[in-house]
């Protein structure tokens, strides 16, 4: 939905499990390319992914809700019009990642948060990544 409506696709990630040795980096790397084994034969191109492996408490750049990930992504796909993008995700380091870079945001309902308890309000509440898009889609065109 979001690719047709012309939309750049990234997946951005915390994986503090390789610090903390519940697997490698090859293991999240097995997982990634799978993931868009799977997404492409849908029909869905991932354009990039970009991962964060160091631990929670890890004094790095890109750690979500820091931004350097998003540089990760910029050296993939070029220049990101922020102000027409759309982070989407479940917990809220996606969130502050999202408002930080000024894009547009979407929580996913899910046990990581509690709505009454939201410092900072997303544009959207869904359920899943398919009301996301097609929230986006219907009310939100860029």
């Amino acid at each position: 939905i979001l690719q047709n409506a012309g939309f750049a696709l990234a997946v951005i990630t915390n994986q503090s499990g390789i610090a903390h040795g519940l697997y490698t980096l090859e293991d999240m790397h097995a997982l990634h390319d799978y993931m868009r084994q799977q997404l492409a034969e849908a029909g869905v191109r991932i354009d990039a992914v970009a991962f964060c492996p160091h631990h929670r408490t890890g004094d790095c750049d890109c750690r979500k809700p820091k931004t350097g990930m998003a540089k990760q992504i910029e050296a993939t796909i070029e220049a990101i019009d922020y102000q027409s993008s759309w982070t989407i995700g479940d917990k809220t380091a996606d969130l502050g990642f999202g408002k930080t870079l000024g894009t547009h945001t979407a929580l996913i309902r899910s046990e990581y948060w509690n709505e009454g308890e939201l410092t900072e309000k997303p544009d959207i509440i869904v359920h899943s990544l398919y009301d996301a898009s097609l929230a986006i889609q219907k009310d939100f065109n860029h």
